[in-house]
This record gives structure tokens, C-alpha cells and sequence, in this order.
């Protein structure tokens, strides 16, 4: 009986510490999980999870009071997204928006499925990773890739796909737009006398000045340098086009 005792207390130590382990590398990884028991409507939290959220009390939680930390926005679509898993044990994942301590939104990425043994057939399970920084740094590529860092306008190869879209939709619908390339005259000496800085405001006024004159539906881009392409759209009238000094 000393033995097994001894046995059942090293087991008991082994598993607190693996469960400590475990924890500290789901925190570490900002990974938490949830469990809904939607005959019941009751949600478990894990200790990460709850932390990420900022929910101090998870005693009596329900699917509707988690949702209460959710971006209001996402609400509907996380609600949709965990009740159609009800009807079967397919998994799929969503991104959405949740809120923390400091009242700041967090970007989750959400895997949830339906638990099939007979014995819990009744429980939804979520698993939510926080993806913050992986998606601020995708949308910091994402910019880089088709703004210009300069002017903030649309860079050469967003005007490229911007274009082929637009030449596809006007075969489809028999409509026709207007492509106005611009270039500064003189840019290159405005640089080697004044220098670079006072070439670059030169350019980002262009761009507020070409932002501030163009209508909703039309498209600015910077080509590089000292070049820019205006899409004019819906435009089936050339004459009503008119370039001002």
C-alpha cells in the first residue's frame, strides 16, 4: 500500500507538472481552447483562453457571454460559424476579432468541431490561436506590395492587376474607361538642384492634389519616379474629359 501511495503521488506530481508545461507553452504560443456543451449552453474556457479575453469569472459562461467579448462585427459569423458545427464533425476555421484587458481587439484564428463519441456527442470544441502579429505583419507585405511607400497611393503592380480587372469587366458589360498617364516635366532637376526631400514633397503633393480631384469609383496609382496613371471609369464620353493646369 506504501508503494502504490508512493506510485499514485510521483503519477499525480508527473501530471501537474506536464500540465504546468503544458500551459506555459500555450501561453507562449497564445493558444487557448474552449468546450460548448450546447444541450446545456455551457461554455469552458481554458486558463489561457479566459486570460486572453479578459473573463476573470468563467462559472456559469454561455455562448452569449462569450460573444460579448467578441468585436461586435465578427459576432455573427463566429455565432453562425459554432452553431453549424452543431449539425455535424466536420472542422473549419475563421479568423476574427477579440477583445482583451486593455479593451484592444486581438486577431484570433478559430478551428472548432464537433466532438462524435457517443459519450460526449453533446460538446462543440474550439481551439483560437492568437494571430495578431502574423496578420499585422501579412498586411504590412500586403501594403508594401501594392502602395507606394512615398506617396501612399497604388504601386505599379496593384495598377497592373487593378487594369486587368477593369479591362475584363468593360468586354463583359460593353462599357469603356479612361487611362490618363502623367509625368512631371523637369522632376530631375528640380532633384539635382533642390535635392531629394523637396523632390519628394513635390511628388506627395501631387498625389494629395490627384486624390482630391478624382471621384470615388476612380483608380491613382504612382508608376515610379515621377510618373502617375489615373483609371477614369464609367467614363463612355471622351470629350467630357478635362485636364486643368
Amino acid at each position: 500500500r506504501i508503494r502504490f501511495a508512493l506510485r499514485a503521488a510521483r503519477i499525480e506530481s508527473s501530471l501537474r507538472e506536464n500540465q504546468l508545461q503544458l500551459t506555459a507553452a500555450q501561453r507562449m504560443a497564445g493558444l487557448g481552447y474552449w468546450r460548448w456543451h450546447f444541450a446545456s449552453d455551457r461554455l469552458e474556457l481554458s486558463t489561457n483562453l479566459a486570460d486572453m479575453c479578459s473573463i476573470d469569472d468563467a462559472d456559469g459562461l454561455t455562448l452569449e457571454k462569450f460573444l460579448d467579448v467578441v468585436h461586435p462585427a465578427d459576432r455573427a459569423l463566429v455565432r453562425s460559424h459554432i452553431e453549424t458545427a452543431v449539425s455535424g464533425p466536420t472542422t473549419s476555421s475563421i479568423d476574427y476579432r477579440l477583445r482583451d484587458r486593455d479593451g484592444d481587439y486581438r486577431r484570433v484564428q478559430q478551428e472548432t468541431g464537433r466532438r462524435v463519441p457517443d459519450d460526449d456527442a453533446g460538446v462543440i470544441i474550439g481551439t483560437v490561436l492568437d494571430v495578431t502579429r502574423q496578420r499585422a505583419a501579412e498586411d504590412q507585405i500586403r501594403k508594401l506590395a501594392y502602395y507606394d511607400g512615398l506617396t501612399g497611393l497604388a504601386s505599379r503592380a496593384h495598377l497592373m492587376q487593378h487594369l486587368a480587372e477593369r479591362i475584363k469587366k468593360a468586354k463583359r458589360k460593353h462599357e469603356r474607361f479612361s487611362l490618363l498617364f502623367i509625368d512631371l516635366d523637369g522632376f530631375k532637376d528640380i532633384n539635382d538642384s533642390r535635392g531629394h526631400d523637396v523632390g519628394d514633397y513635390l511628388l506627395t503633393t501631387v498625389a494629395r492634389r490627384l486624390q482630391a480631384v478624382i471621384r470615388d469609383m476612380d483608380f491613382v496609382s504612382r508608376l515610379g519616379g515621377d510618373e502617375f496613371c489615373v483609371i477614369l471609369d464609367d467614363n463612355n464620353d471622351v470629350d467630357t474629359i478635362r485636364v486643368d493646369d
